[in-house]
């Protein structure tokens, strides 16, 4: 028995890695024990006598390769989270556009509401001081048109008049022959 278990240890070592580190020796029951971490983090127990394993909680795992300046093993409920990960969806670029049209169409009412706001303050063409004129539609059709002529006709007459009040010719009907 005892040549199968150092055959057993001899197997162990030759499998592990070119430079192995030890942890820890501790007497257990009168049995000298010794744990070894190799490169590729597997935890290696050897006894004088037989070949047990000692197992180290994960946590415990981790102090001592905290001690030993090495990175900590990953816990069971870290890796459960990493799975539970979701990745979000992708962007539909059709919303997206859409949403930009519908901003722009808010921006352009918003504009609208403001130019109206502004322009409330000027009197415009239909609207009436008399409120008896709005019954007749002829009334207000005449009403409308003798304000618009009177609007455009009143400033070019007094331009003319103001410009030049007489005209004068500087050619001769006879200047012009038949022919």
């Amino acid at each position: 028995m005892a040549e199968i278990n150092q055959h057993k240890r001899k197997t162990k070592s030759s499998l592990s890695s070119k430079s192995p580190k030890k942890i820890k020796t501790a007497d257990i029951h009168e049995i000298k024990t010794t744990e070894i971490i190799n490169e590729d983090n597997s935890i290696e127990t050897s006894e004088d006598q037989n070949v047990t394993c000692l197992s180290l909680s994960i946590e415990e795992t981790n102090k001592l390769r905290a001690k030993l300046g090495l990175a900590p093993l990953e816990s069971e409920n870290e890796a459960l989270e990493k799975k539970d990960f979701i990745h979000a969806p992708p962007k539909n670029i059709s919303d997206e556009k859409l949403t930009e049209k519908f901003k722009d169409k808010i921006l352009l009412m918003k504009e609208k509401r403001e130019l109206d706001k502004k322009f409330k303050k000027y009197k415009k063409l239909y609207d009436v001081d008399n409120p008896e004129i709005i019954d007749d539609v002829s009334a207000w059709v005449t009403r409308s048109r003798t304000l618009q002529s009177k609007d455009f006709t009143e400033p070019l007459l007094t331009k003319i008049n103001n410009e030049d009040v007489s005209l004068t010719v500087e050619h001769d009907q006879r200047e012009f022959g038949v022919g």
